[in-house]
């Protein structure tokens, strides 16, 4: 916003989504940040009621099961800018997925590369680090290694990236709710091995270091198939939104993936490179800030029934 704003004669219509729930909501700083940089700033105010209202439509528009409110969320937003006679809106994602923001990529980056850390030293240093965010504990504390079903993905990669071992578990989760047809015709089946099978993996991953191959998997189906589908296109095309992700250029991603390690995660400090080269355009408490997952409260108690699930023909 910062440095788009910079090159504008007028104020950037800047659109934050504000969570009844102080644990979730980001909207005092994103009002501060907005002002500095001479943004006009929008709230969006979401409450618990107000996913579960819409939760249905939501998943419905995304064709994809939910794991927690925060598509409908990203609908609510829509919604608020599609009401404001927008039809364009710029994005953030894939600045965590390039630069290794979320926890699941810093604990990466301090269990393969330590730099000469001890393995206490780095169990300290993970612990901290999920111990100072609610949000990111939420998402990400759930580990599942011993899991047989990353086999696979140990056989092919040598190792298991965190993104797989977190979302795996939620996946195994999720699946408790499928219907007893549909889990019957997935029974069985070889995910993981099916999906990294259909990677270049020996071309794209050989010789690279363990964070940057995390991140590669990562794009080519987390990023590619969830954030940039469900919570993007899916989400903002329910209101005739179009999404763009200036942070996907292909001129920024080709540059990023060379970007050393040391510079993209330090210490636990995630996109250290873009806090750097943004400095002057941000508030300090966005500068200094822990990366804070764009998750939502849980529903309202409550809650319609049927507003978890939706069958439509």
């Amino acid at each position: 916003l910062g440095l788009a704003q910079r090159e504008m004669q007028r104020p950037i219509r800047a659109y934050t989504l504000a969570f009844d729930d102080a644990v979730w909501d980001e909207s005092p700083i994103a009002r501060r940040q907005a002002e500095l940089v001479g943004a006009t700033y929008h709230q969006v105010p979401v409450t618990r009621q107000a996913l579960a209202d819409v939760y249905s439509d939501a998943v419905w528009h995304s064709e994809t099961p939910m794991v927690n409110g925060h598509g409908a969320a990203k609908f609510l937003l829509s919604q608020a800018v599609r009401d404001a006679g927008l039809k364009v809106v710029f994005t953030g994602e894939g600045s965590d997925e390039l630069l290794g923001g979320y926890a699941t990529f810093r604990r990466d980056a301090l269990l393969h590369h330590p730099n000469g850390r001890s393995r206490a030293d780095t169990d300290a240093l993970i612990a901290q680090m999920f111990d100072s965010n609610p949000a990111t504990r939420s998402i990400f504390m759930q580990q599942a290694a011993d899991n047989p079903i990353f086999v696979e993905v140990v056989n092919r990669l040598g190792f298991l990236p965190s993104f797989i071992e977190t979302f795996g578990a939620m996946g195994a989760t999720l699946s408790a709710g499928l219907r007893a047809d549909v889990a019957k015709s997935v029974a069985g089946k070889s995910v993981y091995a099916d999906v990294l099978d259909s990677l270049p993996l020996s071309m794209a991953i050989a010789g690279r270091d363990r964070l940057h191959q995390g991140l590669y998997v990562n794009s080519k189906t987390h990023l590619a198939n969830f954030i940039l589908t469900f919570l993007g296109d899916r989400m903002e095309m329910a209101h005739s939104i179009e999404g763009r992700v200036p942070f996907l250029d292909h001129h920024v991603a080709h540059y990023a993936a060379r970007i050393p390690i040391a510079m993209k995660i330090k210490g636990y400090r995630e996109k250290h490179v873009l806090r750097e080269a943004a400095k002057d355009v941000l508030i300090e408490e966005v500068y200094n800030r822990e990366k804070h997952p764009f998750t939502s409260p849980p529903a309202a108690a409550g809650a319609p029934e049927g507003a978890a699930a939706v069958d439509r023909k």
